[in-house]
């Protein structure tokens, strides 16, 4: 090992041996936990340590059983004792109070001491916002995802779709908007060196006299979309500063634009050309998509009004390399995680694998997301009924006797239509003749020759229609002495009355015909409805089993994955089939529902109902993943409320003749809470959770480095035997990362794959069980400072506030567990940070190296590429590795502080707020007249908000209630205004 790397190793020791407690406290890992009790036996009160073993104990057991940790949405169901709308309903008459409080401080010119009640309550106000939940919608590229986002939020086309390409080409968060527009979109511009950075990786591509087929497409693409009048010739000759300064792209780098309106259609094409990678804006025929770095939609959709925001993100394996990037980054801020996949994709095994590449499932993994996956089917409405009844083995009904019999009766419909035609056109016939002889008065001596063209029509009808209708229908008689009258004269009168026979016969006839055309017909309508309906329904069987036959093998999928990355990490949270959320949906039968894309689409055949199309289900799902955060907010907000309202209360109600103390004896109560081991507790916290950050990864580091650097060289290997000259070269010119390919990660796969589990028990079990065993001891140390405090108090004062002083401490102790839970959530925010810094240190290490193959040319440049690559891993593979190693460990090491100190200020803000109210209550001086006054009408209005509010029936406690981080990535969650 060379200089540097020994300098690096020594400087990574030293930084564990920050972590590092005393060898009498944890000598080895996995016994610190009994080294911790028997530690606080010598410090803490009885009672304190007892309570610390009882609950390690019953938290042991937990962990065994895969409780402790668990999240989602099934665990905020279950908790849940008050619904969430409740809850809100609490925060805004809450939020009421405070304004009518604030409201009588500020009519008041009375001093309140340093009690800073105004700030309190405007702080507090300032607090009550609304959670967002971050939905990351991941999938390929033509996987469906702006089609199901327009669904969703119940738009035809808001998100450009379409079947043949990426219609979406920037990341698009979708959000609800309180505005007073039906539509708005916020447009965020990349910076100009951001654009300077891309662009220079475009030229060498344009440029290039043998380039990567794929790579030059997707270039020429971003280069003609914003530079529509540029070749290579004039790309060659145009400089940096030219293409940067361009009139059409100058203002826009680094800026921002808002679009706002009420029609759709107006707004879809206002939005257009940010969002759709083949749009064209009607200025020198122009798109701005490759200059977009991400846009913001609001609209009224219901599915969002509770704090969704979905983010719809460019195809995960796309060819481009942006887009992955932007996926990747967004794992990071998202709460839950939707994979997309047409249906008849994901059901096949080795698509299956590859939905969920090998280095997502370990981001995810490290990322503890694991649970927060809703696996989502598209496409339902494709689907052949011969294919899938034969691939799943389903009966195939027969329909060949109905099909027979409607033959049957559509010819004698048809046969009937055509019957009842010629008898109306003899009957029309007929009766012109008839008007004819009305109006003449001659005689006719010749047989009349509609006579005998009666005679032989008639005929003919009888003997062509079917004897069945024949022998049912009443035939005309025709006498036979008419056809021997042919040379007889007839009178006018005659000839008018045979017409007007035949005319009679004529009639009954059509009638007959119209009322058997009437029963057949409607015979033929029932049986091509019941027909109809039979096959509509086979086609809804088929679609059923392949979605129930396609849940279960992704379920399986899934938990096949849970095992082969240790089911003890995962907590079996993706163990019991069914766990795993997948809907298999059809946006298209849902919007045609819907009475959308009329014009555009036909029909889906076999949805009849919403609830088939599962978008409604989809919907549902959307809303429950808010309810934990929305549920925690809340709660925290009610109990800080509900802590100051106690504070307040006490404030108002001490009127009365002041009990005089001494300054010894002040300065014993004041200093109470340092006898009840709450700095001891705290101390003890800091050191379990420094040993366990240095047992479980930093001392892990050093085999992770040597297990990373002899997968180093092999990745590499790997390269080079397999990957083309100029995806080779394509492939470093953008830093390691291009397509489906990401060799930075690659290389720091052997390394992760070797650290993972200990770094996940440290984040999912260690670090939340100590957090969890520090949270339930305050209770006991501030029982404690509550019984020093009174004991050193004047009897009389006791009595008097002893009942409001125990629920002030109750609602103080309950408070600090939720704090102490959102500091957990903020830890796990940071360590996805700092997980990714593996990746991100490697990737600028060899930068240098990427680039220097990207600049190989000419003959044999793939071998002299070749060994570039290998003489890296070689040389400087080790060092690389440990330098990462490094920056995560000085990452892992702000990160305790930083959360060190926010226990600190926890712990403190409880102990001075506590300290006020006791003050108040046991030690308070004499009032003025007018400070009496602003008591008493402040005391009257918290009775009143008391009586209104009834926070004690809505069960605030934090064992009960819903964890600030439901839904399996707390860190996601984010605050809104």
């Amino acid at each position: 090992m060379n200089s540097t790397t020994t300098g690096s190793m020594q400087q990574q020791q030293q930084q564990q041996a920050e972590f590092q407690v005393p060898a009498e406290q944890s000598a080895q890992h996995g016994h610190h936990e009994q080294d911790q009790h028997q530690g606080m036996e010598s410090t803490f009160p009885s009672e304190l340590t007892m309570c610390y073993e009882t609950l390690s104990v019953k938290d042991a057991d937990e962990r065994a059983d895969g409780r402790v940790g668990q999240s989602g949405e099934s665990q905020a169901r279950k908790h849940m004792a008050v619904p969430v709308s409740a809850l809100e309903a609490a925060v805004e008459k809450g939020k009421t109070v405070l304004s009518e409080l604030l409201g009588v401080f500020n009519q008041s010119h009375v001093s309140t001491g340093d009690t800073g009640w105004r700030d309190a309550i405007r702080e507090l106000l300032e607090s009550a916002r609304k959670p967002k939940v971050v939905i990351g919608v991941l999938g390929a590229t033509g996987a469906g995802k702006s089609s199901l986002i327009n669904a969703i939020i119940d738009e035809e086309r808001m998100l450009a779709t379409n079947c043949m390409r990426a219609a979406t080409a920037v990341a698009t968060e979708v959000a609800y908007n309180d505005g007073p527009r039906r539509y708005k979109a916020e447009v965020q511009f990349i910076q100009a060196e951001e654009w300077k950075r891309e662009l220079e990786i475009l030229r060498h591509e344009m440029l290039d006299e043998n380039p990567d087929i794929n790579a030059i497409k997707s270039t020429r693409e971003k280069i003609k979309a914003v530079y529509p009048e540029l070749d290579n010739g004039n790309l060659a000759n145009t400089t940096m500063e030219g293409l940067l300064g361009h009139p059409r792209i100058a203002n826009l780098l680094g800026s921002s634009l808002l679009i706002e309106e009420d029609d759709p259609r107006i707004f879809a094409g206002k939005l257009k050309p940010y969002i759709d990678s083949k749009s064209r804006t009607a200025r020198e025929d122009a798109g701005l998509w490759p200059l977009i770095k991400t846009v913001r939609l609001y609209v009224k959709a219901q599915a969002l009004a509770t704090g969704a925001v979905l983010v719809d993100l460019p195809g995960l394996y796309d060819s481009n390399a942006a887009r992955v990037a932007v996926a990747d980054d967004y794992l990071k801020r998202c709460a839950a995680h939707w994979i997309v996949a047409p249906i008849n994709r994901a059901v096949d095994d080795k698509i299956a694998q590859s939905l969920v590449s090998k280095h997502l499932k370990s981001q995810m993994i490290f990322d503890c997301i694991c649970d927060s996956l809703t696996f989502i089917c598209t496409k339902t409405d494709d689907i052949s009924v011969t294919e899938v009844q034969m691939s799943l083995g389903l009966q195939s009904p027969s329909f060949e006797r109905e099909e027979r019999a409607k033959h049957d009766l559509s010819t004698e419909v048809q046969m009937l239509d055509e019957e009842k035609a010629r008898v109306e056109g003899l009957l029309n016939e007929t009766q012109d003749h008839i008007d004819r002889l009305e109006d003449d008065s001659t005689n006719y001596p010749q047989p009349s020759p509609l006579k005998r063209r009666w005679k032989s029509d008639a005929e003919s009808i009888f003997t062509e229609f079917p004897i069945s209708q024949v022998s049912a229908c009443a035939a005309i008689k025709l006498e036979s002495s008419e056809a021997a009258q042919t040379s007889t004269l007839a009178s006018k009168e005659e000839i008018l009355r045979e017409h007007k026979a035949r005319k009679s016969e004529l009639r009954k006839r059509r009638n007959f015909l119209i009322q058997q055309r009437k029963v057949k017909g409607e015979q033929l309508e029932r049986l091509t409805a019941e027909l109809t309906q039979k096959h509509v329904s086979n086609i809804q069987t088929s679609i059923r089993e392949r979605n129930n036959y396609s849940k279960k093998e992704i379920t399986r999928h899934f938990q096949h994955l849970n095992r082969e990355n240790d089911n003890r990490i995962l907590h079996g949270k993706i163990e019991r089939e069914g766990e795993l959320p997948v809907f298999c949906v059809s946006t298209k039968a849902y919007q045609k529902l819907q009475g959308r894309l009329q014009k555009n689409e036909p029909e889906a055949a076999g949805f009849t109902e919403l609830a088939q199309t599962e978008i409604p289900q989809l919907q549902a799902h959307c809303i429950r993943l808010t309810e934990g955060p929305r549920g925690a907010s809340s709660k925290l907000f009610l109990i800080e409320l509900k802590k100051l309202l106690q504070s307040m209360l006490l404030w108002s109600s001490a009127t009365g003749s002041a009990h005089v103390l001494s300054d010894a004896k002040k300065q014993e109560l004041e200093a109470g809470y340092k006898e009840a081991g709450m700095q001891e507790l705290q101390d003890q916290l800091f050191a379990s959770l420094r040993t366990t950050f240095a047992e479980n990864v930093l001392q892990k580091l050093e085999n992770a480095c040597q297990h990373g650097s002899q997968g180093f060289r092999e990745v590499v290997a790997d390269w080079n035997e397999d990957v083309h000259w100029s995806t080779y070269r394509a492939i470093c010119r953008r830093s390691g990362v291009w397509k489906g390919y990401n060799w930075n990660s690659e290389v720091a796969y052997p390394m992760l794959e070797y650290i993972r589990s200990y770094w996940i028990r440290t984040f999912n079990e260690e670090i939340p069980l100590h957090l969890q065993i520090f949270s339930q001891n305050t209770g006991t140390c501030l029982d404690i400072f509550h019984k020093n405090m009174i004991s050193s108090a004047d009897e009389s004062s006791v009595q008097q506030n002893n009942t409001e002083l125990q629920k002030t401490l109750g609602t103080a102790a309950n408070s600090l567990r939720h704090q102490v839970k959102e500091t957990e959530a903020s830890l796990r925010i940071q360590q996805k940070t700092a997980n990714r810094l593996f990746v991100g240190v490697i990737a600028a290490e060899l930068e240098g190296t990427f680039w220097r193959c990207a600049n190989e040319a000419g003959t044999g440049m793939l071998k002299r590429m070749q060994a570039l690559m290998e003489r890296e891993a070689e040389v400087n593979g080790a060092q690389i590795l440990e330098k990462s190693a490094q920056r995560v460990s000085e990452e892992l090491s702000n990160i305790l502080k930083q959360t060190e100190g926010k226990i600190t200020r926890i712990v403190r803000a409880t102990v001075r707020e506590l300290a006020r109210d006791y003050h108040t209550a046991i030690i308070a001086s004499q009032i003025s007249e007018q400070e009496m006054q602003l008591k008493l009408e402040v005391a009257e209005a918290i009775r009143k908000a008391e009586q209104h509010l009834k926070l004690d029936q809505l069960n605030l406690s934090a064992e009960d209630g819903v964890a600030a981080t439901s839904n399996a990535s707390p860190a996601a969650v984010e605050t809104g205004p």
